[in-house]
């Protein structure tokens, strides 16, 4: 009986033993698979942050050109330049990070090709804004190409996202499944042993407890991202609002002046008014009017059209020679009356500087300059109306006064030397 009982000892030891050693094996196992989860979930996070780094610099790129096509000054640059370092910064550790996926080193030169298009056309947005002006910076922005590239970055680094997404994805079903698989040989193998129960029992609760604090330490991990997430967010809606604020200020400057202002692109065309050209226009033209004076319409074509009003077709004739490079500058001062009152304009047209080609079109109210014009020479032309009939009365009354007391003076001077007979006294 003792020896049986040693014997089943020693059987249950040794199947103690196996199920420790399958036990451990499996537990081993579980804590590598659960390691390496980790660590592609870290590589994930890794990625999906550099990717938002570089889509950060593109958008520092993005607005660092468009504040100096607006601006026009270096300090505009800042974002650009820092976008540029950030982003090289983001390709080599995207490249390190993906360099054994073949699809994300694919999706990769795709974005590092379009990153580099990006760059060529930003600085094209500035090389036309140091040559052309505001009005060449805004003809080059205007196409349209910036934007369409931005689009397929966006796309590719979605694509990037989601590819890591999908292999994250992917990993954790494998894990799911050789955890589940090892979980099932763990509670089939602490059923064959009394003994061993309580060694798999241990085991297991051991195990799990590591778990915990792994899942623990992923829950810690995605916060973290999720903050992360938040910052960049933050930052980019700062720099919109930023751009924003910029353009907003560009265009208060402009509308807070008193002229009526339009800026015209090297065909004539209308590309910008200010709130004192739109009031005017709302105010006295009527409605098939106003379609001919807004944004996009040929301002050219206008004047030239306009053969009744007066001066129409020279200041057609001075525009399209300023358009052609002709002259520099143009004035001229023109009647607008309205049937409520008469009016006078001011026109000044200037060449905008170190452009290819485009105007700005000004008018000023000079209503009570010319007004006071007219009033001085009226009141020059009664003054020397009186001064003339003034000279014109003394005259006469000098003629008058003057015969009879010519004769009187004589006869004074004949008694006075005693010449005059007796008789004739």
């Amino acid at each position: 009986m003792p020896f049986a009982l040693e014997k089943k000892l020693s059987l249950i030891l040794l199947l103690a033993f196996f199920m420790v050693t399958v036990i451990g094996f499996l537990a081993y196992q579980s804590t590598s698979s659960l390691k390496e989860a980790i660590g592609w979930q870290e590589h994930t996070q890794e990625v999906l942050i550099k990717v938002d780094d570089m889509l950060i610099a593109v958008t520092d790129i993005e607005n660092g050109g468009r504040g100096f096509v607006i601006g026009g000054t270096d300090n505009f640059l800042e974002p650009f330049n820092r976008g540029q370092q950030n982003i090289l910064k983001s390709i080599e550790a995207l490249k390190s990070l993906t360099a054994d996926n073949k699809v994300q080193a694919e999706n990769l030169a795709q974005l590092t090709t379009l990153v580099d298009q990006k760059l060529a056309i930003t600085q094209s947005y500035i090389e036309a804004r140091r040559t052309g002006g505001l009005l060449g910076g805004v003809n080059e922005f205007s196409k349209g190409e910036g934007s369409a590239v931005m689009n397929n970055i966006r796309l590719t680094v979605e694509k990037i996202k989601n590819e890591e997404l999908r292999l994250l994805k992917f990993r954790k079903e494998a894990l799911d499944r050789t955890e589940s698989h090892n979980f099932w040989i763990m509670l089939i193998s602490s059923f064959t042993g009394i003994t061993a129960l309580a060694i798999a029992n241990f085991v297991v609760l051991f195990e799990i407890k590591k778990r915990r604090l792994a899942e623990s330490d992923l829950v810690e991990v995605n916060e973290d991202l999720e903050k992360r997430v938040e910052v960049r967010t933050e930052e980019l809606k700062n720099a919109n609002e930023n751009l924003l604020e910029s353009e907003l200020f560009s265009r208060s400057v402009i509308d807070s002046l008193a002229a009526h202002i339009a800026v015209l692109n090297k065909e004539g065309n209308i590309i910008l008014v200010n709130n004192a050209w739109e009031n005017f226009a709302n105010a006295n033209a009527a409605l098939e009017q106003l379609a001919v004076t807004n944004i996009g319409q040929n301002y050219l074509s206008v004047c030239e059209a306009a053969e009744t009003a007066e001066n129409s077709q020279l200041i057609a004739a001075n525009l399209r020679a300023i358009l052609e490079g002709e002259n520099q500058h143009f004035t001229i001062e023109y009647p607008c009356h309205s049937p409520s009152e008469e009016r006078w304009f001011l026109m000044q047209v200037n060449a905008l500087q170190g452009s290819t080609g485009g105007m700005v079109v000004s008018h000023y109210n000079i209503t009570d300059r010319v007004k006071a014009e007219h009033n001085e020479r009226n009141a020059r032309r009664e003054a020397e109306i009186a001064t003339r009939l003034r000279d014109e009365f003394m005259a006469a009354i000098s003629h008058e006064l003057r015969t009879p007391l010519n004769a009187i003076l004589g006869w004074a001077r004949i008694i006075q030397s005693g010449k005059v007979d007796e008789k004739r006294q």
